[in-house]
């Protein structure tokens, strides 16, 4: 059913993106509908950055209540309570999605915002709980999903990514990384300092293979120091799990030359890889907003 008068602007996401652009258009004087049928915010206050960084910040605390470096100065650090950090964490997520957009998004009145999940059509009309609209511009801002390596048995072995290793409320005795890239390192050191036993495990020559090779190289030095296990030009032919016993086969050519088969197991061992993320093309996303096909 077509609705009587159509938003100048319909915006499909409500991630920092299209909440941007939300704000910039009602301030240059639009009708805007923000469309969100999941959480307000994206990423970064509710997977990413805040979550992420409120951990790093625990584990350092924790770490550095013992490895302080003073030889005269003696201290102890209990088991930490992971429950009562991960509900300190969730906690200031929501305060910041309430402070940072749920607040914000009220205070512009030319900004409707609509719960629910958009349906676009082929002449870029939008129908949302059966209004239908045919709005001025159309701005797709629905990010991206993960992508998992294609190693056998990573899925079927009940892997994490990296949002639900965020979210532990238990501490694993052991944790096997795949991907030594920022997001992967913060998770295995943030782990190893709150007591989890760690190997990371990276394709590549270094780590964060993306910037200059010495730095990858001191960095591995850095954490192997700090009691992780680093594997670099690591190649994974399986990932299994068996009698709460996960094994991962690990092939790696290391910088000596010499190549081995490891198997990396532990009970209560959680393998954990931190996938790329990739963008929902437009063509993808018209797919899973209406699950119709898309006629061109």
């Amino acid at each position: 059913m077509s609705s009587g008068r159509s938003p100048d602007v319909v915006v499909l996401g409500g991630g920092s993106a299209g909440f941007a652009a939300s704000i910039r258009a009602a301030d240059l004087g639009a009708r805007v509908t923000l469309i969100e049928g999941g959480t307000l915010g994206g990423t970064c206050v509710n997977v990413g950055c805040v979550p992420s960084k409120t951990l790093i910040r625990a584990a350092e605390v924790h770490h550095r209540a013992v490895h302080h470096g003073f030889d005269g100065v003696r201290t102890s650090a209990q088991p930490p309570d992971v429950q009562k950090v991960m509900a300190q964490k969730d906690a200031l997520v929501t305060s910041m999605r309430q402070e940072k957009y749920e607040d914000v998004i009220r205070a512009y009145p030319n900004v409707t915002l609509r719960r629910s999940r958009g349906a676009i059509h082929g002449d870029l009309s939008v129908t949302v709980d059966g209004e239908t609209w045919k709005p001025g511009r159309l701005i797709v801002t629905t990010g991206a999903r993960p992508w998992a390596p294609p190693i056998a048995g990573l899925t079927e072995s009940g892997s994490l990514t990296s949002t639900e290793a965020l979210a532990l409320t238990a501490l694993p005795d052991s944790m096997i990384v795949i991907g030594g890239s920022a997001v992967g390192l913060e998770i295995a050191q943030l782990y190893a300092r709150l007591g989890t036993r760690i190997t990371v495990l990276e394709a590549l020559p270094t780590l964060v293979p993306a910037e200059d090779a010495d730095l990858g190289r001191n960095l591995a030095d850095y954490l192997r120091e700090e009691g992780l296990e680093v594997r670099t030009g690591a190649t994974i032919g399986r990932v299994s799990r068996s009698d709460g016993r996960c094994t991962v086969k690990v092939t790696t050519d290391g910088r000596a030359g010499i190549t081995g088969v490891l198997d990396y197991q532990a009970c209560d061992e959680k393998v954990c890889f931190t996938p790329q993320s990739v963008p929902l093309s437009w063509r993808v996303t018209l797919r899973q907003l209406d699950r119709e096909r898309v006629k061109q």
